[in-house]
């Protein structure tokens, strides 16, 4: 007697996670974060045995979830091992790792690029699981850390949004305006990615 079913991972973004340009601060390094999720896509045992859900790990001694659970590998010469950290989510269970059920089957991981040096970043992430079909998923994760002077940015409005009172359904949008006081062409702002040009249309 047998039951079917078992994990199967889905990792979103894959096969590369870019960060595109980001800042590089001589003495003061400034983190930048991005969001990886991983899916159990697989099927629920009908017996729900837990050793049939998705752990993230390698399988030592026929034991799923252990340690390590990925690893980072540098890329090229630019790229220190130690620029690079994974956060695993607090409500992920190393005992029961990720069941094949709608809310139950999601983790995301932080990826925290913390540049020491100019220059391009990569490196390749590995995810190991209990996936029989690919044991690893390989992410490569990418980066242009740029040498730019202090961002001068103008929010408004500063200080409080007061949305007043808003009853459900209804819904309201208050503006911000994120504007470059830079004086010089190469003061660039680097928000999520995006950067704002001197005497550019401001962000939303």
């Amino acid at each position: 007697k047998c039951y079917g079913g078992g994990p199967r991972i889905k990792v979103s973004p894959r096969p590369n996670l870019g960060f595109g340009k980001v800042a590089y601060y001589a003495g003061a390094p400034i983190p930048v974060m991005r969001k990886l999720t991983v899916l159990n896509v697989g099927t629920k045992p009908p017996n729900g045995d837990v050793q049939g859900n998705l752990f993230l790990g390698k399988i030592v001694n026929g034991m799923a979830g252990q340690i390590p659970l990925l690893s980072v590998r540098p890329l090229n010469a630019t790229t220190a091992a130690d620029e690079i950290d994974i956060g695993i989510p607090s409500n992920y269970d190393l005992t029961k790792g990720l069941e094949a059920s709608a809310g139950k089957n999601l983790a995301e991981l932080v990826i925290t690029l913390t540049p020491t040096t100019v220059g391009t970043k990569e490196a390749e992430l590995t995810i190991f699981s209990n996936d029989s079909a690919e044991p690893e998923v390989k992410i490569k994760i990418t980066a242009d850390a740029q040498a730019l002077p202090p961002c001068n940015l103008g929010i408004t409005p500063q200080g409080v949004l007061n949305f007043g009172l808003v009853s459900p359904p209804a819904f309201r949008e208050l503006p911000v305006t994120v504007t470059n006081l830079g004086q010089n062409p190469g003061d660039l702002c680097y928000l999520s990615g995006i950067d704002i040009a001197t005497g550019s249309n401001p962000a939303y």
